[in-house]
């Protein structure tokens, strides 16, 4: 099967089904391909389900989730700061080994 694409740098092309790749996430149900185009471009494009599911006919999709982590309940503590960022530098400078590491 042949699949009409686009490439924002060559335009209109034609890809075999075996070239694209079909992308689910259950989390909140976005459907879209992926594809390499001639030129090296990776193109990622939203889907709607009427494409989707014809891709999916000669395409096996490739179903995701969210990481949960994104949903966590967290507190926000104060920005870090650039002396924030050199202590920990310094603290990195400071271990030799994983030992070292694993004992702080």
């Amino acid at each position: 099967m042949i699949v009409r694409a686009e490439c924002d740098r060559c335009g209109p092309l034609s890809l075999f089904h075996d070239q694209i790749s079909l992308f689910h996430c259950t989390t909140n149900g976005r459907l879209h391909c992926a594809y390499r185009c001639p030129c090296g471009q990776i193109m990622v494009r939203w889907l709607n389900i009427r494409i989707y599911a014809h891709l999916a006919c000669v395409v096996t999709p490739i179903e995701w989730t969210l990481p949960a982590e994104l949903f966590e309940d967290r507190e926000r503590g104060p920005a870090l700061t650039v002396l924030d960022l050199d202590a920990w530098h310094h603290q990195l400078d400071a271990i030799s080994t994983v030992d070292d590491l694993v004992r702080s």
